[in-house]
């Protein structure tokens, strides 16, 4: 697993709350760069390259929050 791929697991380990709001978890993925992993980073994104990105939103999917 590479290093981005097991922070973004971390992350969400640290950051998931079942009790959020869809909007209030949107906007913590948005701010933290995971909402779109291969965009740009501050427009939501980590700039990561397409495989990375995807290798990410597994490990979201993984934990149930996508």
């Amino acid at each position: 697993m590479t290093d981005v791929v097991a922070e973004a697991r971390a992350w969400v380990e640290t950051r998931w709350d079942p009790a959020l709001t869809v909007r209030e978890w949107w906007e913590r993925t948005f701010q933290a760069g995971w909402q779109f992993p291969s965009w740009p980073t501050g427009l939501g994104g980590q700039g990561l390259d397409r495989h990375t990105a995807r290798r990410v939103h597994e490990q979201f999917a993984e934990a149930g929050v996508l």
